[in-house]
């Protein structure tokens, strides 16, 4: 607190910005006392860490390392988010930080970082004999031999071609961060709904790629 309300004096600062994680590696105002130079001035923010050593396993399956704000989700809500997003960690960090904004209203700089971890169980299974040839036969008839792809693409205005040429050439002004935004909406509405047509809709709302004319093909 004391950090915050000598550092909030300047003009266009705010106590709520003043100190981030990152300052821990660089601000050296806070490592020297501040702005009192005296012999016993001791620093304010230090960079050596809090070690703690854990053993994992294979019930553990995924690792979040998240800043302080985002202690207003309950380990409930969090685990429940991670489960669903499994295997995509930037898709569960983007819904969870967009929960903590719209749900809890949290406001300022967010940070969330999820890793998914995969144990090997194959390893530890026995390994099985060739499959003979009328076994391969009737996996290959059971192996679809066409995949249809579609997709919904959201530009921002920092990509190659931020012009929407889907609705008159318009210039894209949005940011990167509010194009995943949107992406995580739609996608969260299409897995959330069992009609088939969800995917060709929202396709056609949101996409701006000239394929959401024929539902992203």
């Amino acid at each position: 607190q004391h950090v915050l309300q000598r550092r909030a004096d300047g003009p266009g600062d705010s106590a709520r910005e003043v100190l981030h994680v990152s300052r821990a590696f660089g601000d050296r105002n806070f490592k020297e006392g501040g702005a009192e130079e005296t012999a016993e001035a001791k620093p304010l923010v230090i960079p050596t860490p809090d070690v703690t050593t854990t053993e994992l396993n294979a019930k553990h399956q995924v690792i979040m390392l998240a800043c302080s704000e985002m202690g207003v989700l309950a380990e409930t809500e969090v685990a429940e988010t991670l489960q669903r997003y499994r295997g995509r960690p930037r898709v569960a960090c983007g819904s969870l930080l967009q929960c903590a904004q719209d749900k809890h209203l949290v406001t300022g700089s967010l940070t969330s970082m999820c890793v998914c971890l995969e144990w090997n169980y194959d390893a530890q299974q026995t390994v099985e004999p060739p499959a003979k040839k009328g076994r391969m036969e009737t996996l290959a008839q059971a192996v679809p031999s066409q995949v249809r792809c579609r997709q919904i693409l959201v530009k921002h205005k920092d990509c190659k071609e931020p012009i929407d040429k889907v609705r008159g050439g318009r210039l894209v002004t949005r940011s990167l961060a509010e194009a995943e935004r949107i992406l995580l909406e739609t996608l969260q509405a299409i897995e959330t709904n069992t009609e088939r047509s969800v995917f060709t809709q929202r396709c056609k709302a949101v996409s701006e790629c000239s394929t959401c004319l024929k539902g992203g093909e």
